[in-house]
């Protein structure tokens, strides 16, 4: 018996000719089909990218039926490796903005073109130069009737009439040069009692020189002849840093009250800034003295008015 024998033998004993026969069947049947098929595409896809490991010996293959010129859906191209998600980036004239950075792309963005072609000076500002100021004297003061409250008046104008210039009985005239003191004029008839320096005589108290600290009480005659007596006290000379042209307002800061009644009938001397025996600096907005103590007994003392 032969081999052949033998082999289809035992096929028929285990039933198997009719599977081998399929087999047969198949074997012929591929080949034609395939043969056939002759306009079949084979297409081998491309490398993608920076994320492909170089030295790979295996490439995908992508097998496409059909005729790859016959496009199924209608409409313009698409690229399918296109980035769909990132912005356009915008352009103005002078200025590129770059788009959204992805992942291992470089990206630089170009700020505005200096038209004259130099770049702006970062260098600190200079400090501005300081303004030149001096020191001028302020007056605090608190005044009222004896037995009343009594009010204070801080950075009080000169010329100001106290209480009121109804009724006057000290007049501010200023400060002393030299920031020591202030000066006030006492209305005739006025009898001074306290603290302070009287100048014209001891008779009559023409001017009262208060120094920080001190209190003068002030006797008046009213009208209908009863006495009033009234409390000053001098609270400081408090010192402000003023630029030249607020030292000019200052100087020239007057109470109009007080301006009035001091150029009214035999005052008229006061327009000429003389307070005997004190005469007033426009310039400095300072008294000084114009006579000195050993001479004050020469001047005449004036008669009250009748």
């Amino acid at each position: 018996m032969t081999l052949l024998q033998n082999i289809w033998t035992d096929l028929k004993e285990k039933r198997l000719v009719p599977v081998v026969g399929a087999l047969v069947v198949l074997l012929i049947a591929v080949p034609v089909v395939l043969a056939k098929s002759g306009d079949s595409a084979v297409g081998t896809l491309p490398a993608v990218g920076a994320g492909t490991a170089v030295g790979t010996s295996k490439a995908a293959t992508l097998v496409v039926s059909g005729d790859p010129s016959v496009r199924l859906r209608a409409g313009a191209g698409r690229d399918p490796f296109a980035s769909s998600g990132a912005p356009k980036p915008k352009t103005t004239a002078g200025t590129t903005v770059a788009a959204a950075p992805t992942s291992g792309t470089k990206t630089t963005t170009t700020g505005p073109k200096d038209s004259g072609g130099s770049t702006g000076d970062t260098s600190p500002p200079k400090p501005a130069a300081p303004v030149a100021t001096e020191t001028f004297r302020k007056v605090d003061l608190r005044f009222g009737a004896v037995g009343d409250t009594k009010r204070i008046h801080r950075d009080v104008a000169r010329l100001t009439i106290y209480p009121t210039p109804e009724h006057p009985v000290a007049v501010l005239l200023g400060i002393r040069t030299g920031s020591r003191s202030a000066i006030f004029r006492l209305e005739d008839g006025v009898v001074h009692s306290g603290e302070g320096i009287c100048r014209q005589s001891a008779e009559r108290c023409r001017t009262l020189e208060l120094r920080t600290g001190d209190t003068a009480f002030l006797e008046a005659t009213l009208e209908d002849g009863s006495k009033r007596s009234y409390q000053l006290d001098l609270l400081g000379l408090p010192s402000a840093a003023l630029t030249p042209a607020e030292q000019q307002d200052a100087i020239a800061r007057t109470s109009a009250a007080g301006s009035t009644y001091l150029t009214k009938g035999d005052r008229a001397g006061a327009r000429r800034t003389q307070f005997l025996p004190w005469i007033w600096d426009a310039d400095t907005g300072y008294l000084s003295l114009l006579v000195d103590d050993a001479a004050k007994a020469a001047l005449p003392v004036p008669e009250p008015a009748g």
